[in-house]
Parts: C-alpha cells; sequence; structure tokens
C-alpha cells in the first residue's frame, strides 16, 4: 500500500504542530508492504529516507501570502494529475485551501483523501476579508462530501464535524500520539545530570514548549513565574522551547525578562532536536492555550511523566483529569497557586495516572489505526 503524506507544510522536525505529529506517527514504524511519500512546499524540508519512501517539493509555500498559495495550487493540479495513480490513499494534513484542493482532485481522480482536522471549525469558517469575498469557506462547505473520510482528533472536533453534516460513518475519531520510547520518565540523578547537561539550574522547573504566539499565552505563564519568584520568593525557573511565531509574544516575553530581571529565572530556547530532554529535566508543564486541537507537547509532556496545567480546552480535556494527572488553569492566579500547592508535593500517585491514561497515545497504536481506516475505506 503506498500512502501520500500531503502536509503543505512540511512535516518533520520543525515546529509545525501537524507536520511534527504525522512525522513522528509514521517514524514509530510501519506494517509490511506500507509505504509512505511526501509532498509539501515547505522550502526547508529536511529529508528523511528513513520515513518517507520519496519526498516531493511542490512549490514554495509562504503560509501567509495568497500569491504563493496560487501558485502552489497552479503546481499542484498539474502534479496530481501526472502523479495520483501511484498512491492507494492521501492522508491530508489540514482543511484549508492549500490542502482541501488538493483532496478534492485526489477525489476525482479515483484516489480516496482521509483530511486530518486539527481544529475547531478548520477551514469551515472565513477567516479573512478574502475569503470571505471569494467564497473560499463556503465552497469547502459545499463540497466537503467528496471527502471520502476525516480524522477528528478530539471529541470536540469531532462534534464539530457532525453539526456541519459530516455524515458520522465518514468521521474516524483518533487522537495525536507519542513516541513512549523516546518521550518518557527518567529518575531524579538523571533529572539532575540532564539540568547539568543543558546549562539549567536545579531548582524547581515549569516548562513550555511549542510555537510562541499569542493564542498559546506563554507570556501570561511567564506573569507567573514572575509574581512566584518577586512575591512569593519562590527559587523556580520557567524554560520556555519553541520559536517566535507571531514578533509580539516572545518580545513580551524579553522585556519582562529584563525589566524584572529574570534572566536565571525565565530561560527561551528557540529550538532544540531534543525536547524529551528538557522535559526530563522539569518539573511541571504549563499549556495555557486559548485553543487546541490536541497538543503535541501536551502528549510528549505527559509521556515524560509530568503533571500538567491547561486551559480546559478541545484536546486538551480529552487528556487531562483535573486533580488526578494534571490541572485545570484559566488565569494566571490559578498557575501561582497551583505551583505553590505542588512545589513540594508527591507526584508518586498523579504520575501513576499520567502514565495510565498515555498508554492509550502511544504512536505505534495511532499509526496503526490510521493505516486500517486507509486500508478499509480506501
Amino acid at each position: 500500500m503506498n500512502i501520500l503524506l500531503w502536509a503543505p507544510h512540511g512535516s518533520g522536525e520543525h515546529y509545525w504542530g501537524p507536520g511534527i505529529s504525522a512525522y513522528r506517527l509514521y517514524k514509530s514504524g510501519l506494517p509490511d508492504g506500507v509505504k509512505v511519500y511526501l509532498a509539501h512546499g515547505y522550502k526547508e524540508q529536511k529529508k528523511y529516507p528513513d520515513v518517507f519512501e520519496d519526498q516531493f517539493f511542490i512549490s514554495d509555500l509562504k503560509k501567509t501570502n495568497r500569491f504563493f498559495e496560487l501558485e502552489f495550487l497552479w503546481k499542484v493540479k498539474k502534479w496530481i494529475a501526472k502523479n495520483a495513480a501511484k498512491f492507494d490513499a492521501v492522508h491530508v494534513l489540514g482543511l484549508y485551501e492549500v490542502s482541501f484542493r488538493p483532496a478534492i482532485w485526489f477525489e476525482k481522480k479515483g484516489i480516496p483523501a482521509f483530511c486530518k482536522i486539527t481544529s475547531l471549525g478548520e477551514g469551515l469558517n472565513e477567516q479573512s476579508l478574502l475569503s470571505k469575498l471569494l467564497g473560499l469557506a463556503r465552497y469547502r462547505r459545499n463540497n466537503i462530501t467528496q471527502i471520502t473520510g476525516f480524522i477528528a482528533i478530539s471529541e470536540e472536533i469531532e462534534k464539530s464535524l457532525i453539526d456541519y453534516g459530516i455524515d458520522e460513518q465518514s468521521i474516524f475519531r483518533i487522537p495525536n500520539g507519542v513516541d513512549t520510547q523516546r518521550f518518557r520518565p527518567v529518575g531524579a540523578q538523571r533529572k539532575q545530570d540532564l539540568r547539568s547537561e543543558l546549562n539549567l539550574r536545579d531548582v524547581f522547573t515549569v516548562i513550555f514548549v511549542g510555537g510562541i504566539s499569542e493564542r498559546k499565552q506563554p507570556y501570561m505563564l511567564a506573569e507567573a513565574v514572575k509574581d512566584l519568584v518577586k512575591e512569593k520568593r519562590l527559587d523556580i525557573q520557567l524554560v520556555i522551547v519553541g520559536p517566535d511565531r507571531d514578533q509580539i509574544e516572545l518580545k513580551k516575553i524579553k522585556n519582562l525578562i529584563s525589566s524584572e530581571r529574570l534572566r536565571k529565572n525565565i530561560i527561551h530556547i528557540e529550538n532544540s532536536n531534543e525536547p524529551e530532554k528538557y522535559y526530563q529535566a522539569s518539573d511541571l508543564f504549563c499549556l495555557p492555550s486559548k485553543r487546541e486541537g490536541m497538543s503535541n507537547a501536551l502528549l510528549e509532556a505527559m509521556a515524560c511523566g509530568l503533571p500538567a496545567l491547561v486551559t480546559p480546552i478541545s484536546g486538551s480535556v480529552d487528556l487531562v483529569d483535573d486533580g488526578k494527572n494534571g490541572y485545570y488553569v484559566n488565569n494566571k492566579n490559578d498557575i501561582i497557586q497551583i505551583v505553590m500547592d505542588n512545589i513540594d508535593a508527591d507526584y508518586t500517585n498523579m504520575k501513576f495516572n499520567i502514565m495510565s491514561t498515555i498508554k492509550k497515545y502511544s504512536s505505534v497504536k495511532v499509526g496503526i489505526s490510521h493505516i486500517n481506516i486507509f486500508r478499509s475505506n480506501g
């Protein structure tokens, strides 16, 4: 069976959530006779011959520029006409224009497309004035029944697809997965050694991992840590791992670090090829995001045994049971209180609950679910 992964913004270890998730999913192993190919528009895509049988760069797709999208789609249509017959199924990431149109074109060539939906209303709500004028979301809603299947990563996303009129038989509830061999708990001595290796202090450590943007609200977390250090007199550190996404949130965080003299308490790591080490060197994970599908970082943190502080949103509520394997937070004061309550806590019972939860989300199990759906519905 030949599967084409349609990942407009690439698939690998760079910080595009759906692409990371798909890469790690297929990296975890494939059944005999199954090959995965990658088609994308990410100019800096790395080669992953151990995962993808071949990689096809269509055109340089710049996410925020309509001209590049049009050029991409023009080249895509010609590429599909020439190559579609080589594949048995297409695993499409997203439901925006650069994903939906190709999915429809594959379907017209007789190749079933399965679109992974990673956020509520993805591609089905008008996102901009131009989108409204062109009726792009309306076009997708009117033609959505032409798609063979939809992969919903959370209960809330599944419900939203049903509300849009998609046949329940076409919706497959499959969460994101995590490599539980790579992301796993470590003992106290290893944690201490990792802190030394990563140039972190050996103090209580909170971690945030992901693209830094207002949507994920890491500045609120930084403010909470500032208050914990300055007002509550706690010697703790916050490690933020991820690239700048909007040129706003990270600037605010850096200004806070400078004005409050918090250089030893708030550390920013732009990129790491070994994020597991940062999780394993930490004590708590926090994701105070406004919206998610199902966070890869949350799965990774939990797989490393970390209690998670999350806003009660789509995806996060599927994973976190408040007070049992993590905590819900809604604002800065919630974060402050939970950190204070847990800084000297014994996490034995909570870690047992965390690991019991994460067993359901191993990449191997999730990968098999995908392959079975492609085989059964292709």
